[in-house]
């Protein structure tokens, strides 16, 4: 997790892969918007 020291934190965050592609929705960065720093 971004801005967190220690270990692994993760955040699940909606995505989907298309033509090689990894798609994120803003929406699901949105929801976790406070996590980030």
């Amino acid at each position: 997790t971004i801005g967190f020291k220690g270990g692994c934190n993760p955040i699940v965050i909606p995505y989907k892969i298309e033509n090689g592609q990894i798609l994120i929705p803003a929406e699901g960065l949105l929801e976790y918007e406070k996590e980030f720093k």
